[in-house]
């Protein structure tokens, strides 16, 4: 995915926040 840094950082966050499974994928 080509993703800018605003929306790294908020998935990153949102992600982190409610499973970090996801950001392991």
């Amino acid at each position: 995915m080509a993703l800018t840094n605003k929306q790294k950082q908020f998935l990153r966050a949102q992600a982190h926040h409610l499973n970090p499974v996801v950001l392991l994928g």
